[in-house]
């Protein structure tokens, strides 16, 4: 069976399934497999939530609050939750990388 067939495959009654869950395990953060017809493609997701974003840039949430609080994080809420735009996890990684050349 190639890589592709075993993503779209159906699973046997009680394979896949952790206590009963079946489903994504983690719908706003962690990369999405999207199965085609061909071959499954990742797709990087819109936003992160705060935990998500911790794993991303490597963080702990204590850090990933201040640099939002401080305006060096982009962050938006939706609701209740706060989430933080992909682009803005670039955005700060590169100013990151923007910093580390001016002090050489």
């Amino acid at each position: 069976m190639e890589t592709a067939d075993i993503a779209t495959a159906p699973l046997a009654a009680g394979q896949g399934q952790i206590d009963g869950f079946c489903g994504s395990l983690h719908p706003y953060g962690d990369a999405m497999t999207l199965a085609s017809s061909e071959r499954a493609t990742t797709v990087e997701p819109l936003f992160y939530k705060i935990p998500d974003a911790e794993r991303a840039l490597n963080l702990s949430r204590t850090v990933i609050y201040g640099l939002i609080r401080t305006g060096r994080l982009r962050a938006v809420k939706e609701g209740r939750a706060r989430l933080i735009p992909a682009s803005a996890i670039h955005e700060y990684a590169a100013l990151l990388e923007r910093e580390a050349g001016e002090q050489k």
